[in-house]
């Protein structure tokens, strides 16, 4: 890919953000000292880590408003905290680093990994600091490791804080292209809505524009198996990777990784078709694919895991079944990012579902055979099989906990179809250890920097199938593209 540059463009003065008058196009003067493109966790820190370090700071943020997915992200991995103590949890950065491999798939030996668990318990500290809220839970969570360490802190009052501290930020502007030739460096932007283009120059630029997880057509470049699966996004709207664009002649790390649940059905109301709800239960119940067999430990549907069982199958179709007790119980959640009225998260019953014909209740398993279109006697062995090991109060199979094995027992059943739900992108472009990105031949790009979900979290490709929390890994990496961008436009 080659590099999009912007040669012969007139610099413009940009009295608005008291910036100097016109300058010779052939060594146009800086704007700014960093511009922080993308106005979610990441480039709010940035931001403000930028402007903490003395730097002057253009940011530039396509949506109306800044927060992007900050206002959604409620949960950060942190090992050694107070909010850990508190509870008489034992962790610290060495346990974390311990569960590392099992929990993410990743590799612990990477020293960017053992670098963002030692800073994990500062960064959640000063988060929890600038949102004014403490801690409200610590959980534990597949994939944070067997550990508690899942903290969940009000995202929304911290994306207030942060956004309260950027100065005059360009929102409603969509950077549409990088000069990485020109000195300083160049960063095309155009009015979201439509108009004319301007070109803003800085020393440093950082690249912290979210994730990509609602452009298919993206993930499927890299995971062409999710499409036969038809997939929902479960991720906030603005993760569409208008920035893209600014990628070529990039280098990218993590390729092919996304975090992908398996616990989704589709969104059948008008207005929200092809949106994720997500079916809350689904460890209780008995997932079977296109040919009546049990695929995992139904458990897996709450992490990651379940989406790589999902793409060896020749048929992807999922089935979660759950038996009668169970079934009165069963809720479909919109996601947050839908909600009309945030404080009043919306709940289907599965009679819901039922009713509106995107799930079934059967009063025998022949019935259920028959209309999802499964080999009848393969089905009715899976789930002898299963209520024998719900009986006997053992997963020998799969490996579920017990507490969750829950018998059909020739019973009435309640079926929703599963689809893998995007949720996040654990690929992005490469950086070092510094959030310096890399070209295509490896090479530091010089001044220009990157964070979030833009670098794939973490900024290493050490996430293998991807980890939870991961809005600690935003925010600390943020801070540290922040002070580099300052560092490097001082000199």
């Amino acid at each position: 890919m080659r590099l999009q540059t912007l040669r012969g463009l007139l610099p413009l003065a940009l009295a608005a953000c008291g910036s100097g008058s016109p300058h010779d196009t052939a060594a146009p003067a800086a704007d700014a000292d960093v511009i922080v493109i993308g106005g979610g966790l990441a480039g709010m820190t940035a931001a403000r880590a930028a402007r903490e370090a003395g730097a002057s700071v253009i940011l530039v943020e396509r949506q109306p408003e800044l927060g992007g997915s900050a206002r959604f992200a409620g949960s950060w991995l942190a090992a050694g905290t107070e909010a850990q103590a508190a509870l008489g949890v034992e962790d610290s950065p060495e346990q974390a680093l311990a569960e590392w491999a099992e929990a993410t798939g990743g590799d612990p030996d990477d020293p960017v990994v053992e670098a963002f668990l030692e800073a994990s318990a500062g960064a959640l500290a000063e988060a929890v600091a600038l949102s004014g809220e403490p801690v409200s839970a610590v959980t534990a969570d597949a994939d944070c490791g067997t550990t508690a360490r899942k903290h969940w802190v009000d995202a929304a009052d911290l994306a207030g804080t942060l956004a309260a501290a950027v100065d005059a930020p360009w929102t409603g502007w969509t950077a549409t292209a990088l000069d990485l030739e020109a000195s300083p460096l160049g960063v095309t932007v155009e009015p979201t809505a439509g108009g004319e283009a301007r070109v803003l120059h800085a020393p440093a630029v950082v690249v912290a524009a979210g994730g990509f997880a609602r452009n298919l057509d993206a993930v499927l470049a890299q995971d062409p198996w999710l499409a036969d699966a038809d997939p929902v996004p479960e991720a906030a709207p603005a993760n569409t990777g208008a920035w893209l664009s600014l990628a070529d002649g990039l280098a990218w790390q993590n390729e092919g990784r996304y975090g992908i649940y398996v616990h989704s059905t589709p969104d059948f109301r008008p207005g929200f078709e092809g949106e994720a709800l997500l079916v809350l239960g689904t460890e209780r119940s008995l997932i079977v694919d296109a040919s009546g067999r049990r695929v995992a430990d139904e458990s897996l549907s709450l992490t990651f895991d379940l989406a790589p069982v999902l793409a060896e199958l020749d048929d992807p179709r999922l089935f979660a079944l759950f038996p009668a007790s169970v079934w009165p119980d069963v809720r479909a959640t919109v996601p947050g990012y839908d909600w009309a009225d945030p404080a009043e998260p919306e709940h289907l019953s599965g009679g819901e579902l039922v009713d509106a014909g995107a799930a079934w209740f059967f009063d025998d398993l022949d019935r259920a055979a028959e209309v999802l279109g499964i080999d009848g006697a393969t089905l009715a062995a899976t789930v002898a099989r299963y209520d024998e090991l719900a009986h006997a109060g053992e997963d020998a199979d799969m490996g579920k906990a017990p507490e969750d094995l829950v018998p059909f027992d020739d019973d009435r059943l309640g079926v929703v179809p599963l689809v893998p739900g995007i949720a996040k992108s654990f690929t992005g472009l490469s950086v070092d250890e510094r959030a310096r990105v890399r070209d295509a031949a490896g090479a530091v790009v010089p001044g220009l920097y990157a964070a979030g979900e833009s670098v794939g979290m973490l900024g290493t490709p050490a996430v293998g199938t991807g980890f939870a929390g991961s809005a600690t890994a935003v925010f600390r990496l943020g801070e540290v593209a922040g002070a580099e961008a300052a560092a490097f436009a001082a000199e």
